[in-house]
C-alpha cells in the first residue's frame, strides 16, 4: 500500500562543494526560475547569500505539475553558530537567519606530562586552539623544547560553548593558566 503513494515531497541532503552557489544548486535539482530569483533577490538584501564548501544543506521540494520544483524550505549553516533558512508560506518566500543559543561552562583542566605538552592536552580534552592559546601565554617565559620534563603538570581554566543538546561547539578563553617546570 505505501509503495503506491507517490509523495510530491522530496527530501535532500547536499553536501556543498567549491563554486557552489544557492543559485546553482537550485538549478541543479530544477527549481522554477521565479523562485531562484525571489531566493538570490531576498538572500542579497540581507547579505547571506555566502556559503562554504563542506558544509550540509538541506533541502525539501515539491514537484509541480509542469515538471519543475519549488522550494518548500531551505537550510544552510554560515558557521558553527548561525544558519539561513529560507521558508515558503503561501506563495512567499520568509528569509530568517537562526542564531544557535549558546551555554557557557567553565572547564578546568589538569595533567601531567608523560611526553610532551601537546599530547598531554589532546589525552585531557582540550581542543587544539586552546593548547595554541596557552603555549603562547607561556612561550616567553618557558622554552617548551627544553624545559619540559617527564613528570611536570599543568592546570587551564577555561570556557566551552554547548548548545541546547549539550553538543560541545567551540572552545572559549583562557580564565585560569598555570605551569610547573
Amino acid at each position: 500500500l505505501f509503495s503506491n503513494i507517490n509523495s510530491p515531497y522530496k527530501e535532500i541532503d547536499y553536501v556543498i562543494n567549491n563554486n557552489d552557489t544557492v543559485e546553482k544548486i537550485l538549478k541543479k535539482y530544477k527549481i522554477r526560475n521565479e523562485d531562484i530569483n525571489v531566493i538570490t533577490v531576498k538572500l542579497k538584501e540581507k547579505k547571506l547569500s555566502n556559503i562554504y564548501s563542506g558544509r550540509n544543506l538541506s533541502l525539501i521540494i515539491k514537484k509541480l505539475n509542469d515538471g519543475t520544483n519549488t522550494v518548500i524550505n531551505l537550510i544552510y549553516p554560515i558557521n558553527n553558530t548561525t544558519s539561513v533558512q529560507i521558508r515558503k508560506s503561501q506563495n512567499e518566500f520568509l528569509v530568517k537567519e537562526n542564531i544557535l543559543q549558546l551555554y557557557k561552562k567553565e572547564v578546568v583542566v589538569k595533567n601531567t606530562i608523560k611526553n610532551n605538552l601537546y599530547a598531554s592536552a589532546i589525552e585531557s580534552g582540550i581542543e587544539p586552539n586552546i593548547i595554541v592559546e596557552f603555549a603562547r601565554i607561556f612561550g616567553f617565559e618557558i622554552d617548551f623544547q627544553r624545559d619540559i620534563r617527564k613528570n611536570d603538570y599543568f592546570k587551564i581554566i577555561y570556557d566551552k560553548y554547548f548548545d541546547e543538546y549539550g553538543e560541545f561547539i567551540k572552545g572559549g578563553s583562557i580564565l585560569y593558566a598555570h605551569m610547573s617546570v
